[in-house]
């Protein structure tokens, strides 16, 4: 199973589970490949090499986003 097959599984679960923030850390990176993620369920890309900064932001965001959900 790869991580757009697992973010479809989730989201499809119809339970309190399937509205985790999920995001997407690939080395892929071009508009498709985010598109993919995003079409998965996906709720965030992040391509690599990662930064510390995208990263604390991108948590942040999704944080804040599933707390709203609570």
């Amino acid at each position: 199973m790869n991580g757009y097959e697992a973010a479809a599984r989730i989201r499809a679960r119809g339970d309190e589970i399937a509205s985790i923030p999920i995001l997407a850390v690939t080395a892929e990176a071009t508009k498709a490949d985010i598109q993919q993620c995003l079409d998965a369920g996906m709720d965030q890309h992040l391509s690599k090499p990662l930064r510390i900064a995208d990263v604390a932001a991108a948590v942040q965001r999704l944080g804040l986003r599933a707390r709203q959900l609570a």
